[in-house]
C-alpha cells in the first residue's frame, strides 16, 4: 500500500510530541499568568495534529486488512473528529483572548479522553488479541 508507513510514522511523531509536552511545561509568572518559556505549544501542536492524522492514516491501512477492517471506520472517524477538535481549539481556545481560552486545557483533556485515547486503546486491545492467536503456517 502506497504511504502505508504514514499512519505508524505519525503515531510515533505523536508519541515524541507527547514526551516533549512534558519536557517543556508551561510556567506561571509572578501574577499567575501562564507563559511558554520553551516549546510546549509547538510540542502540543505536534502531538494533537499527529495523533489525529495517525488515526486517519491507520484507518486506511485497516480497511485493507481483514483482521482490522472492523475498526477502520471507527478509527477514521475518531481521526477526523480529532482533527476538527484540533482546528477548533486552535481557533477558539488557544490564542490569548479567544472566547474559550480560560478552559483550553480542559477542552484539550476532553478531546484526549473522548476521542484520541479511546481509539488508541481500542487499537491496542485488538493488537493484543491478534498477538495471542497462533500464526497459521502454510505447508508447501
Amino acid at each position: 500500500m502506497r504511504f502505508g508507513w504514514a499512519g505508524p510514522g505519525l503515531l510515533g511523531a505523536a508519541a515524541v510530541g507527547l514526551v516533549l509536552v512534558a519536557v517543556f511545561p508551561l510556567r506561571e509568572d509572578e501574577g499567575g499568568n501562564a507563559y511558554d518559556p520553551g516549546n510546549h505549544v509547538v510540542a502540543g501542536v505536534m502531538f494533537f495534529s499527529c495523533s489525529a492524522l495517525a488515526l486517519v492514516g491507520l484507518s486506511r491501512r485497516f480497511a485493507a486488512d481483514p483482521r482490522w477492517r472492523g475498526l477502520a471506520r471507527y478509527v477514521g472517524v475518531a481521526g477526523v473528529i480529532g482533527l476538527g477538535c484540533f482546528v477548533l481549539l486552535g481557533r477558539f481556545a488557544m490564542p490569548g483572548g479567544a472566547p474559550l481560552h480560560e478552559v483550553a486545557g480542559l477542552l484539550q483533556l476532553l478531546t484526549l479522553l473522548a476521542v484520541t485515547f479511546p481509539a488508541m486503546v481500542t487499537m491496542a486491545r485488538r493488537l493484543r488479541r491478534l498477538a495471542g492467536r497462533p500464526v497459521a503456517v502454510s505447508r508447501s
